[in-house]
């Protein structure tokens, strides 16, 4: 797909967007251990900003990725584009965000200057990447938590039910981790997971920093009564299919062996069950006693 005809008009005019003011704000944040700094002159935005990360991710960074962040010009915002990312020489546009890649650390993006689609959509599409770098991918899935501390994902195309599945175990007793990405690593030979800040609400604000070992995967699918086996063929191109955003021509040899050692782990140590479910509650202890 080609950049619309409308970004290749705000491309014209960027070094004059990005010249006509000072920019006098920064945020300093730790996303997922990734140093940001945000630069703009909205203090509203900066505000937001700090009700939204954990307190714990908002201390001085070291050698971050410098965002200057701009809001679209006055009727250039819409866009025929869809949800994927477009790459026109060092710009990348998407249907709710545009961005220049100055250099390695510097970015200039311009998006609607608040805690939704645009800022989120450019998570989804710088942080993938960078997370493999260390060890973690996002992953398409709702996740919830037992009594007990064991994770239980569940995964599946568009409107399967993560949503309503992680709502119906948290009737049940569990709490949502995250109802729409996670991110997955290894730690201590065990699969672990963590809610992931990429457009999520919050569930529960003490569950956002921690990880948990993952008992089971679960890839989904509604259904007028209860029942599951054992998923044996194709598990790997299953879960390639819930990997999130990862933009297969940019990365590197070391981004596929750190996504394939994960794989190979997730096969070997954890389970993956196709799971039919009703939407009524009981889900909960029928997965666990799987």
């Amino acid at each position: 797909m080609m950049i619309s005809t409308n970004r290749k008009r705000i491309i014209k005019k960027w070094d004059e967007h990005f010249i006509t003011s000072n920019e006098t704000s920064t945020f300093d944040v730790y996303i997922h251990n990734i140093p940001f700094k945000f630069i703009t002159k909205n203090e509203d935005l900066i505000s937001k900003m700090k009700d939204f990360f954990p307190i714990s991710w908002q201390t001085k960074t070291y050698d971050p990725y410098i965002i200057r962040w701009k809001p679209f010009l006055e009727n250039n915002y819409s866009t025929n584009e869809g949800p994927n990312c477009i790459f026109h020489n060092n710009f990348v546009s998407q249907r709710d965000f545009i961005l220049k890649i100055q250099d390695e650390k510097n970015i200039q993006l311009i998006a609607e200057e608040s805690i939704s689609d645009g800022f989120f959509n450019f998570l989804r599409y710088f942080l993938p990447i960078k997370l493999i770098e260390f060890g973690k991918i996002l992953f398409h899935s709702s996740c919830v938590i037992d009594q007990n501390n064991k994770a239980y994902l569940f995964f599946g195309p568009s409107g399967a039910g993560k949503t309503t599945i992680a709502q119906l175990c948290e009737k049940d007793g569990a709490k949502i981790l995250g109802d729409d990405m996670n991110l997955l690593s290894i730690k201590n030979k065990r699969i672990i997971v963590e809610a992931a800040t990429v457009g999520q609400r919050f569930f529960n604000q003490s569950l956002f920093t921690e990880a948990y070992p993952i008992e089971r995967f679960f890839w989904i699918k509604k259904s007028n009564s209860v029942s599951s086996s054992n998923i044996i063929n194709n598990r790997l191109g299953i879960l390639l299919s819930s990997f999130a955003n990862i933009c297969w021509d940019n990365i590197t040899d070391v981004h596929y062996n750190n996504i394939f050692y994960l794989l190979r782990n997730i096969q070997a140590k954890v389970k993956i069950t196709e799971l039919n479910f009703p939407k009524s509650q009981g889900v909960l202890s029928y997965v666990r006693e799987l």
